[in-house]
């Protein structure tokens, strides 16, 4: 008997970018940091321009040619949408939203492996879909950033699953430092 393999053309990491694509002012981007601190939020997802180039300059995976369009994109921030239930334990949610993503995915059969059809953007938005099924079974090791003012999700892959943070070198220096600052000032304040 032939077992039959999902092509994956995006990985479960690259269904956590674009789950990523929004959040808090110190997300960690992967991207040079210009040195200034945001005070602002971001969805990488609130048009296409500002898709494509997010997705483009993450550089993790190869992008469609073009922008999506108003439906690829919503079929995006669905995704998007469904992963963050099921982190957040949502699962009757994470259920409708991927349920209602995969009726309308259409794939063929190439050999043992399932194949998205369509082209572009809609044949990358089908390519997350055999991820975001399989990830369910990962969801134990799901994880949000513990900075409050990030929100970046990961995939816990350590022994205790332990892990706190998206970057342990950006938000978990950051939110370290903040604690030192708070004890630094209430020491302070005592002496005073």
């Amino acid at each position: 008997m032939q077992v039959m393999t999902v092509d994956l053309p995006l990985s479960v990491e690259a269904l956590i970018v674009i789950a990523s694509s929004q959040h808090g002012p110190e997300g960690h981007l992967g991207l040079p940091s210009t040195g200034v601190p945001s005070n602002t939020a971001h969805d990488h997802l609130r048009g296409p321009a500002a898709a494509t180039s997010w997705l483009r300059a993450r550089g993790e995976f190869a992008c469609p040619a073009g922008e999506p369009s108003s439906a690829e994109l919503h079929a995006l921030r669905e995704v998007r949408a469904a992963l963050r239930d099921l982190v957040r334990g949502d699962t009757l949610a994470y259920e409708r939203r991927r349920d209602r993503l995969l009726r309308g995915a259409v794939y063929r059969l190439s050999g043992p492996r399932l194949v998205p059809t369509g082209s572009g953007w809609a044949r990358f938005a089908t390519g997350l879909l055999p991820a975001l099924v399989a990830v369910s079974d990962s969801r134990a090791r799901l994880g949000r950033c513990a900075n409050q003012r990030c929100g970046w999700l990961f995939l816990d892959r350590s022994a205790g699953r332990v892990r706190r943070w998206c970057d342990m070198n950006a938000c978990g220096n950051r939110v370290k430092a903040r604690r030192f600052r708070a004890r630094q000032r209430g020491a302070r304040a005592q002496r005073s």
